[in-house]
């Protein structure tokens, strides 16, 4: 059997994934901060953190 881990294009696809992870990670931190911020700003200002038609609407835009 052949050893696969050495394999040239086994290791440049693994890189290459372990990029997008990364990438992945980061945007959903950067997400994770935003959504932490339009929180504060809703409880400062009496506003409800729930939006239900918002929410709605990302549900159906994740169908597609």
């Amino acid at each position: 059997m052949a050893d696969w881990s050495e394999d040239p294009v086994v290791v440049e696809l693994r890189e290459r994934i372990s990029a997008a992870d990364r990438d992945l990670l980061a945007l959903v931190n950067r997400r994770i901060r935003l959504v932490g911020e339009l929180r504060e700003h809703k409880r400062r200002s009496g506003y409800p953190f729930v939006d239900t038609q918002r929410e709605e609407r990302l549900l159906d835009d994740a169908r597609y």
